[in-house]
């Protein structure tokens, strides 16, 4: 109807050019969508990445284990529980050390995605717990235990539950989603199998002037050898000392005044990659608050000037760790009250002082003082006289 009312010719080219418009318009959202080049993405097969720090240290009658959870599937994506379910572990046990379990490595980038590929595995299904027989790993190991760990990142594992009558074995973790599939095996912890003694009893922790002295009660069987641990404050536990399995008595004279010391026991048994420890014993807080002071200084000498108006003395060092240095006394009369003759400690075994005018003999006397106040007893006084 339009086309009659303004001629055949002109709708031609008025239909004409609108089509070319809607061919332009058409290219140009080809090439947009053409603009964004890139490979194309394998879709995420939702496996847990392996654990990479798993760690697994035997105390007593237990094996504790630690580890992080993976936070990313095996082929790089975040690890979303509410899409792939929540993280089940698996921790397996195998006699001796299992050479045939070793770690995936992790895949190279797909070319231009920069997200790992896939692990060039299968998924496969670790053992139920009471499963027997062999595995399909790499060098198949004989698997006595698989317990299942859910949701957790520290775990202990009784011995009830390993090949007890191994001396070394090998455990590893498997992280498997909602379905049961997994990626690989974490790193492998071997673990000794040697009988240990129970702990010591820690009975008593003391103060002295020489440090912090330990005694305990042995257990029986007796052990081997007895390990001492010590944390100051809440810093890194240390090992201090590996005593005889016979000793009942240790002296720690590696302390620091006025600090806060825990101390525990372990004991401990074997060599080499079988060294084991028991479980600690209880554990024993000080404070080692310095109360006790230097030694007395000897030696003292006292000698008087030609004119009679002066006095040197000179005494023996003392040795001590924290000596802060040394206070003289003086007397004037045999039952006169000692006065200290110096304001501040000396920093060395000399001083120098006026003898009294008023006074024919006075008596000397010096003390050892250390950084936290503490003085020693007076040494031995000396009398010196001035002749008239």
């Amino acid at each position: 109807m339009v086309c009659r009312s303004v001629g055949l010719s002109v709708c031609r080219s008025v239909g004409r050019w609108i089509g070319s418009r809607l061919i332009a318009f058409s290219a140009l959202l080809l090439l947009a969508g053409c603009a964004q080049v890139g490979a194309v993405r394998a879709p995420t097969t939702g496996l847990p990445a392996p654990v990479r720090d798993f760690q697994a240290a035997r105390l007593g009658s237990n094996i504790h284990l630690r580890f992080t959870a993976p936070a990313t599937t095996s082929d790089g994506i975040a690890y979303v529980a509410a899409k792939f379910g929540a993280i089940r572990y698996q921790v397996c046990v195998w006699p001796g050390i299992e050479t045939g379990v070793v770690p995936l490595p992790p895949s190279p980038p797909l070319p231009g995605a920069g997200v790992p590929a896939p692990p060039q595995v299968p998924a496969r299904h670790p053992p139920q717990p009471g499963a027997h027989g062999r595995f399909s790993i790499p060098g198949g190991a004989l698997m006595p235990s698989c317990p299942e760990l859910i949701a957790v990142t520290g775990y202990t594992l009784a011995l009830n539950a390993v090949a007890a009558k191994a001396t070394l074995v090998t455990l590893a973790l498997a992280a498997e989603n909602s379905g049961g599939e997994w990626a690989g095996w974490s790193n492998p912890i071997v673990v000794a199998m040697t009988p240990v003694a129970p702990p010591p009893r820690l009975t008593q922790i003391q103060l002295t002037a020489d440090g912090v002295l330990l005694s305990w009660q042995l257990p029986q069987p007796a052990p081997e050898a007895i390990t001492i641990y010590r944390q100051l404050g809440s810093a890194q536990p240390q090992t201090i000392a590996r005593v005889s399995g016979s000793a009942t008595r240790f002296l720690d004279g590696s302390i620091t005044w006025n600090q806060d010391y825990t101390y525990w026991l372990r004991s401990a048994a074997g060599a080499g990659r079988a060294v084991v420890e028991s479980a600690d014993s209880r554990q024993l807080l000080i404070r080692t608050a310095d109360l006790f002071p230097p030694p007395a200084p000897s030696g003292l000498q006292v000698v008087l000037s030609p004119a009679g108006d002066t006095v040197d003395l000179s005494w023996n060092a003392v040795s001590a760790h924290d000596l802060a240095g040394y206070n003289v006394y003086r007397r004037i009369s045999a039952t006169g009250a000692w006065q200290k003759r110096n304001p501040s400690p000396l920093p060395t075994p000399v001083f120098h002082d006026e003898f009294p005018s008023e006074a024919t003999q006075v008596a000397y006397a010096v003390t050892s003082i250390d950084t936290a106040g503490n003085e020693s007893l007076r040494s031995p006084a000396v009398l010196i006289a001035r002749k008239n």
